[in-house]
């Protein structure tokens, strides 16, 4: 067989092609093709041999010229082999979006040297059963001085082919946790939540216990975050508080599905013990979405006023500690108080009424991001900003907005009146901005007052009226562009009142 371009000036224009198919390559592909740049290496490789060969083969012995021949063209076509397997597998990939380890590559690219290299050795002569006799004999040496070496090549080989896990697993390997990032031919990468990267041999893998704790297939795992409530609670109304605030408005990283469930886990003597389970849909954030979901429990249960049971808690009463808890339980309904007297529709109640709606409001604590309301849902409650900020947004399923921010409400802002009084749906969705604490205040909380004087509600209703009559002349409520007047308004909200209170 003639040599690949042979040592003439031919061969320097096979050395220009290869070169530039591979940069061609490179570029075409932008940089995706991993062994482009063993490739290029091969391609010098051999470029450089037939360089010393072309200016420097009349002084080299004929044995080792033949030699040369076989070493440059072996290399050149590795060159083009590494190259093409690179193509076909990114193309592959591509198309079917399978994903192919680097192992398999590695395998079917070595499967196609040795085939190439028996080609070209018996292209020039070369005594096949020799070399296959000989390499049994080094096989044999070479194996017995690195066995360490081929049995963690062999272990990447068996686990390659089981796919007991693959890159993108969480596993867990004597006490190490972590992403496994490559499994190559002789040791697996893994990259801990701390991220160290953690070199493992493969052997380790085959002899040690490996716990697959999520699949990168699914990219959930499941995780469990535990509290404990005092006894004077019912479990179902936990359950159903908690339940409730993460279907609503699950945290970053909780999996929907399967949905979030709580369980009253055991009972303690002063407690009773219950749990929040979820599937986790970042396998690199367990500790950061703990925290969240602790701190969503916190505010659930914050706001349905149930504490929390700490456990060695002691309990210290006197006669000064009797009396700073009554000054400050008075201090908290002059807030209240002073809270109600700046919201214009409770303007026409007196002091006992304002004082009797202070007793029945409830302190609802919310996390930044967490939803207030939805807009759409049910109503029957009305806050009031004590501190943090709300934003108030607007879903459209017109193409001119969706979900957009019309305003954000501070403190001594309040939103949701048409709820409290009326019942109608919320017409806009309220956001916590910031670690926000409203006071809420529901149907029942008011209704005794407005059932023992039901004159209120046509004051309440004129003053709403005023409020959704601005909002009203700013849209067409009806097609010939006619506003509602706020007389018109009044009437109907009076009506919605009455009917919502039963009075």
């Amino acid at each position: 067989m003639e040599n690949i371009g042979g040592f003439s000036f031919f061969g320097l224009f096979f050395f220009l092609f290869l070169f530039l198919f591979l940069y061609a390559v490179k570029i075409i592909f932008k940089n995706k093709i991993k062994r482009i740049k063993s490739a290029f290496y091969l391609a010098a490789a051999a470029f450089c041999i037939w360089i010393v060969c072309y200016f420097f083969r009349s002084f080299i012995p004929a044995g080792f010229l033949k030699t040369a021949n076989i070493s440059y063209s072996l290399l050149s076509i590795f060159s083009v082999l590494t190259a093409f397997s690179g193509i076909i597998f990114n193309l592959f990939s591509e198309k079917t979006k399978i994903n192919i380890s680097t192992f398999a590559q590695d395998m079917a690219l070595a499967v196609s040297y040795i085939l190439s290299s028996f080609i070209v050795l018996s292209a020039y002569g070369a005594n096949l059963s020799g070399i296959l006799a000989t390499s049994a004999v080094l096989t044999g040496v070479v194996a017995f001085s690195i066995q360490d070496t081929l049995s963690n090549i062999i272990g990447g080989t068996v686990i390659h082919l089981e796919n007991s896990f693959k890159p993108g697993d969480m596993i867990e390997i004597d006490g190490k946790q972590g992403i496994l990032k490559e499994l190559r031919w002789r040791y697996a990468s893994l990259e801990t939540l701390d991220g160290d990267l953690l070199i493992i041999p493969n052997i380790m893998l085959m002899k040690g216990v490996v716990n697959v704790m999520g699949k990168a297939a699914g990219n959930i795992r499941f995780r469990e975050v535990v509290f404990n409530v005092f006894y004077d609670v019912p479990p179902g109304k936990i359950i159903k508080i908690i339940e409730d605030a993460f279907v609503k408005n699950p945290p970053k990283n909780v999996s929907p599905n399967p949905k979030p469930y709580c369980a009253l886990k055991e009972f303690q003597p002063n407690c009773a013990v219950y749990s929040l389970r979820y599937y986790l849909s970042d396998l690199y954030s367990p500790g950061r979405t703990d925290s969240d979901v602790r701190i969503k429990i916190y505010y659930a249960l914050a706001r349905e006023g149930i504490e929390l049971f700490v456990p060695n808690r002691s309990v210290v009463t006197s006669e000064a500690a009797k009396e700073f808890r009554e000054n400050k339980e008075n201090q908290e309904h002059s807030k209240r108080v002073s809270a109600l007297k700046s919201v214009d529709i409770f303007k026409p109640l007196n002091e006992e009424e304002l004082k009797s709606l202070a007793s029945s409001l409830e302190i609802s604590p919310f996390h930044k991001g967490e939803i207030i309301m939805n807009q759409g849902e049910s109503a029957d409650s009305f806050y009031i900003i004590c501190s943090g900020q709300v934003d108030i947004i607007l879903s459209s399923s017109s193409n001119s907005f969706e979900n957009k921010v019309i305003k954000t409400l501070g403190s001594g802002d309040f939103f949701g009146e048409m709820g409290l009084l009326t019942g109608e749906p919320r017409t806009a969705t309220a956001v916590s901005n910031d670690e926000t604490l409203c006071y809420r205040i529901s149907k029942k909380g008011f209704s005794s007052i407005i059932s023992s004087r039901p004159q209120i509600a046509e004051s309440v209703a004129e003053i709403l009226a005023g409020r959704k009559s601005e909002l009203s002349q700013a849209k067409e409520k009806m097609k010939n562009g006619e506003t509602i007047s706020a007389y018109g308004e009044k009437k109907n909200i009076l009506s919605k009142i009455r009917n919502f209170f039963n009075i």
